[in-house]
Formats: C-alpha cells, structure tokens, sequence
C-alpha cells in the first residue's frame, strides 16, 4: 500500500512539474509578441494623365557659333525600383469585418526630377522614356488580417516612385568627345500605393 502511494506521488509530482513548464512556455510566448505589428501591401497601378510631349525643347538646345553645345543625358540606371515616400500621407478609406480591414486610395502625382546642372526638361525625358514631369492617377485597395490578441489601430497609405539615376554632360555639338561640362541627377515616377496595416495589442 505504501508502494502505491509512493507511485502516486511520484506520478503527480512530474505531472506538476510538466504542467509548470508548459504554463511558463506559454507565458513566455505571450510576453514575446511584440506590442505593435506591422502589415504592408503593395499595389502597382499608374496610369498617366497628360499629354507627354516636350515643346521641341531638345531641339532648341543646339547653340550656334564656333562652339556649338548640346547637353547629353546618359547612363540612366533604377536607382531604386519601389521607394515609399512616406512624407506624403493619402486619404484612405478603410472598413474592418470581423478579423479583417480592407483600405484603399485614390491620388493624382506628378513625376519629379532634379540635376546640378542646367540641363532641360525635354532632354532628360528623352532619356528616362517619359515626361520628366508628367502626372499620373495611382490607386490601390488592400486587405489586411488582424492576428489574435490585436486591434487596428491605423491603416496609412503612401505613393510609391521608381527612382532613376542618371548622367549628363555638355559637349560639342560636332564633336561629342569634347566635353565642357558633367553633371547628374534623379527623375522619381508614380508607380503605385503602399497600404500599411498597424495593430496593437488589445
């Protein structure tokens, strides 16, 4: 009989000590889950709203007189392929269902560029393939899931740009190995909307 109230003590002693554990583990994984989680969707839609030609303005760079000049744009390279400027916050609409929130937005952006040197718009649009300062409407709606434990906290947008790098130099209109002046710049491009779901715990 004494045999047997040892086993059941024995039995319910690692029985306690098992059930310790696993209450610590779980404890343990609460206290992991950070306060604030993050959700990101990206949605690329762009479609260009004006006109995009240049006003003969690479034609109007050609300087008569024993020197001739031109400005060449040259060795255009993407920069980065998906900036989010996160300066620019857009209107968005949101509704939450349960465990999900859907967002979306609407908004019109122009393209942007910029050189340190005195190099025309028209020509650095010839380069990049479009007009350097060409507006377009970008969109986007977005689905997010908020996970157990958690509440929506805000749902933000922010427009997405490709970003162009690019070269330029003046040389001689006749003679192109002659170069007066070097330069560079950036041309950024609506390409979409970034949606972020933020949740915070409840």
């Amino acid at each position: 009989m004494r045999t047997l109230k040892k086993i059941i003590m024995l039995v319910f002693c690692i029985f306690m000590i098992i059930n310790s554990k696993n209450v610590a583990l779980a404890s343990d994984n609460i206290d992991e889950q950070p306060d604030t989680i993050i959700e990101t969707k990206k949605i690329y839609n762009t479609i260009p709203l004006d006109d995009v030609s240049e006003e003969n303005e690479i034609n109007s760079l050609f300087k008569k007189g024993s020197r001739p000049k031109k400005w060449v744009v040259y060795d255009v390279k993407i920069k980065n392929a998906e900036w989010t400027d996160t300066s620019q916050k857009l209107v968005v609409v949101k509704a939450v269902n349960g465990s999900s929130v859907t967002a979306s937005a609407t908004a019109t952006k122009s393209g942007t560029w910029n050189a340190n040197v005195s190099v025309s718009k028209g020509t650095v649009s010839a380069a990049i393939g479009y007009s350097a300062t060409q507006s377009f409407s970008i969109s986007g709606s977005a689905t997010g899931n908020i996970p157990k434990g958690y509440k929506l906290a805000t749902a933000r947008a922010y427009p997405i740009y490709e970003v162009r790098s690019f070269k330029v130099k003046l040389v001689h209109s006749l003679l192109p190995s002659t170069i007066y002046k070097k330069g560079s710049g950036t041309a950024k491009k609506p390409i979409g909307i970034d949606i972020r779901f933020e949740y915070k715990k409840k």
